[in-house]
């Protein structure tokens, strides 16, 4: 500090001022010495040899910005704050000092990235990122924007709870017998190493390398190692190789139908008039041979009484010789046969000759088994002709499954393939079908091409238009 001589002071004060001035300057002059005092002793009593402290400003935000006079970062504009560091060798840096005085100093060179604490003063437990404390780290280092790590030091508040989200070392009773650890190596990218453990971009620990597999690597040639946890989180699955048919799955979908060859069509092959019905509804299950509906034809009655009078004629005829008996047993022949091209069955024509009286009405029959799926309306009292559609039959042990392939997928699919189908209205269950026909044309909307499929069900539990799933398994390469 600068000596101040009062004695020159006051001459001064006195020439140009007058006497007021010289009582002023008195004052004055006993303060700036009281002041000195202290310092003059505080400067005696520091160790020899030991430097001033030196009070530096730095960003908060950019540390590797560091000025020896108060300011803005020239980077993002924020004030700078004061940086204490103590003269010496291997002096850890101090808490912000608010209230120090800058002085001017040779500017210290920038902090290094590892700090350490001195020999003999507390330990550093490990490094903390300075924008987000619970990412530690076990090694100095720095972050994604170029920020020191902080150290923790041993007493510290919270240095006694374990980082929650820094990187371990492999620890256990297995990983003693592995030997020496490495390097660190990128879960997801094996090419990705690192001398000490660290976390990838998505948070995962990096897989420690032991010195006993990177040998076996060495002499096998590349290896990956999976830990077990992954394994497990992989649903990772082994089996033996062996020798197989490989197959290729086509999955599609379809819809039942009633089969063509088993539908049958219930008409009249004469005009008549119906007058009794026995199939009411839809979905009655018949057999072969039940009455279906009674029909008044002018024509049964007309050939029924030809009948009638071919039979009495030949019973007259009887024992005559000459063609007269031959003639009459031929006109009840052709009786019978007109009978039976009008589909009267023979029990029918049996009984108007047993009883010799012609029958006014005839009951059409079922030609076959099933069920019921189409009908005329009003059908009772209706007029019919021959050709015209009364009732349909559909016999459902058997259905046909229509279902779609791709252009591309036609290959793998004959006549003949069997596929696994099954219906959303049993589930759990499963049906097996093979391919009826394949059609020989190709939808030019759709590039795809139908296929028909014969589907068992003689439980009767399938109906028509259920939908169905068709899955095949061809065999693409055979072992």
């Amino acid at each position: 500090m600068t000596q101040i001589n009062p004695t020159r002071v006051l001459e001064a004060i006195r020439r140009r001022t007058g006497a007021a001035a010289v009582v002023l300057a008195i004052l004055a002059a006993a303060c700036t010495a009281a002041a000195a005092i202290p310092a003059r002793a505080a400067t005696a009593a520091a160790p020899q040899g030991a430097k001033k402290a030196v009070t530096l400003w730095t960003c908060s935000m950019h540390p590797q910005v560091i000025e020896d006079h108060p300011g803005t970062c020239p980077i993002c504009g924020m004030d700078l704050v004061p940086l204490k560091t103590s003269a010496g060798t291997g002096a850890a840096p101090a808490e912000p000092a608010a209230t120090e005085t800058p002085s001017p100093a040779e500017p210290a060179p920038p902090a290094s990235p590892a700090p350490s604490a001195p020999s003999g003063k507390r330990k550093i437990l490990f490094y903390r990122n300075p924008m987000d404390p619970t990412v530690t780290s076990p090694v100095p280092m720095k972050d994604s924007m170029g920020m020191d790590y902080v150290p923790v030091y041993e007493g510290e508040a919270g240095a006694a709870a374990s980082p929650s989200r820094s990187p371990k070392p492999a620890s256990g009773p297995g990983a003693a017998h592995k030997g020496k650890i490495l390097f660190y190596r990128n879960p997801m990218d094996p090419s990705i190493t690192s001398p000490v453990p660290m976390k990838d971009s998505m948070g995962m620990d990096y897989v420690p390398v032991y010195a006993g597999e990177a040998a076996a690597a060495s002499r096998q040639g590349a290896v990956v190692t999976i830990d077990p946890a992954v394994v497990q989180n992989m649903n990772v699955v082994t089996a033996v190789v062996r020798r197989r048919d490989v197959s290729r799955q086509i999955r599609t979908v379809g819809t039942l139908q009633y089969d063509p060859e088993r539908v049958v069509s219930v008409t009249t092959k004469y005009t008549g008039f119906v007058e009794k019905v026995f199939a009411n509804y839809l979905g009655q299950t018949v057999k072969r041979g039940d009455p279906l509906f009674q029909v008044y034809a002018p024509e049964l009655v007309q050939t029924e009484q030809e009948l009638l009078s071919a039979l009495q004629f030949s019973r007259q005829l009887a024992g005559t010789p000459g063609d007269a008996a031959r003639r009459a047993g031929a006109l009840v022949d052709a009786a019978r046969t007109r009978l039976s091209y009008w589909d009267i069955t023979p029990a029918q024509v049996a009984e108007v000759e047993r009883t010799g009286k012609v029958l006014r009405t005839l009951t059409v029959t079922a030609p076959a088994s099933g069920v019921v799926v189409d009908r005329m309306e009003g059908l009772e009292g209706m007029a019919v002709r021959p050709g015209m559609n009364v009732l349909k039959i559909a016999d459902l042990s058997h259905l046909w499954l229509v279902a779609e392939v791709f252009d591309d997928q036609l290959p793998w699919v004959r006549e003949g393939s069997e596929a696994r189908v099954t219906v959303p209205n049993f589930p759990g269950e499963s049906f097996s079908g093979r391919v009826r026909f394949v059609e020989p044309e190709l939808s030019d909307k759709t590039r795809s091409v139908k296929l028909t499929f014969e589907i068992p069900n003689r439980d009767g539990r399938l109906r028509a238009n259920m939908y169905a799933t068709v899955v095949f398994q061809p065999v693409a390469v055979r072992g």
